[in-house]
């Protein structure tokens, strides 16, 4: 499933690489916080740490971004 297929298709997508990158970074954060394990779930801080950072997970056009590459992509890097 492509992420671009999980937006509300009443808004503009996003044009620019880093609104991109943010919109990818929090679909990534929210589907490492709904594993099934507790134990493979970041804490709350571990995820303000990472928005703080800003921390970019991929740097593609939305329309190559898949969600099987997001739930990959380690935020620990």
């Amino acid at each position: 499933m492509m992420l671009k297929d999980l937006l509300d298709p009443r808004l503009s997508p996003p044009v620019d690489e880093k609104t991109t990158q943010v919109l990818a970074l929090v679909v990534q954060l929210a589907l490492a916080c709904v594993q099934s394990r507790p134990q493979h779930r970041p804490t709350i801080q571990h995820v303000c740490q990472i928005l703080v950072s800003h921390v970019q997970p991929l740097h593609q056009p939305l329309e190559e971004i898949t969600l099987h590459q997001l739930m990959g992509h380690s935020m620990y890097s």
